[in-house]
C-alpha cells in the first residue's frame, strides 16, 4: 500500500524508448495494485495546459505527479512543480534519461514504478 492516494502521470508516448501499450498497461497495473486513483496525460502540452491541470488536480485531492519521459518531458512537467509541495516521480522512457541517471532511478521500467509508490 502506497502513501499516495492521487496522481497524475504525464506520458510522452514519442519519447526515445516508448512502448506505449507496454507502459501504459504497466502503469494501470501498477497504480491499481497500490490503490492509487490515477490519470494518465499525454505530452507534450502547452506549458499553461499542464500548470491548470496540476492546479486542478490539487484542488482535487492530487498529491502525486509523475513524468514518463526523457529529459525534456521531466523539465516541461517538474517546471509546473516549482514552489509546490506535490512530489514528481520519474519514469525514464527518453533517449538519454540523463537525469534519472544523475538521480540513480533504475532504466528498467518497472522498478522505476515500483520506486516511485514504494
Amino acid at each position: 500500500m502506497s502513501n499516495f492516494h492521487k496522481a497524475i502521470i504525464f506520458y510522452n508516448e514519442k519519447s526515445g524508448q516508448s512502448d506505449a501499450a507496454f507502459h501504459i498497461s504497466a502503469i494501470t497495473s501498477h497504480f491499481q495494485k497500490s490503490s492509487i486513483d490515477f490519470k494518465i496525460i499525454n505530452v507534450p502540452l502547452p506549458q499553461a495546459e499542464i500548470n491548470n491541470i496540476i492546479r486542478q488536480g490539487q484542488q482535487q485531492g492530487l498529491d502525486l505527479v509523475v513524468a514518463a519521459g526523457g529529459d525534456g518531458t521531466v523539465s516541461m512537467v517538474g517546471s509546473s512543480l516549482i514552489n509546490s509541495t506535490l512530489l514528481m516521480g520519474i519514469l525514464p522512457t527518453g533517449t538519454g534519461n540523463l537525469l534519472a541517471k544523475e538521480l540513480k532511478i533504475p532504466m528498467r521500467f518497472e522498478k522505476a514504478l515500483e520506486i516511485i509508490t514504494s
